[in-house]
């Protein structure tokens, strides 16, 4: 199905007394992720992009790790809550900034482990990074 509407970088929308704030949040677990704001109840709906109780894994295959940890630290400003909209989070649950915490840890980690084998791998091989 194609759009009907589209957008830059943000667009906010009346919803009843409530204004919603679309953003594109640049490159992160894919190259298309918009978050939604509810700011006046603080609560972020970021589907795929901050998992609720789970971990990436498949997600990193074609992701955009050491953005998705720069992204996940900038939505979540002034926010208490994130709705993942998937099904199966621990018992239907929102996320909280301890969900997101996780991830950008599990992020930094995976990328430090990368860094490290690249660097052994590369030792003595003549090859040098620029």
């Amino acid at each position: 199905m194609l759009p009907d509407e589209t957008m830059d970088k943000s667009r906010d929308d009346q919803a009843g007394h409530h204004t919603l704030e679309l953003t594109y949040v640049g490159l992160n677990h894919s190259d298309s992720s918009i978050v939604m704001r509810l700011p006046k109840d603080k609560i972020l709906f970021a589907v795929d992009f901050i998992p609720v109780g789970t971990m990436p894994g498949r997600a990193m295959i074609d992701s955009y790790p050491i953005e998705w940890r720069t992204r996940s630290r900038e939505c979540w400003h002034g926010l208490g809550h994130a709705d993942p909209r998937h099904p199966g989070a621990p018992g239907g649950r929102l996320g909280t900034k301890d969900d997101a915490q996780n991830v950008l840890t599990f992020l930094q980690d995976a990328s430090a482990a990368v860094k490290a084998e690249a660097r052994r791998a590369g030792a003595g091989t003549g090859w040098k990074r620029n």
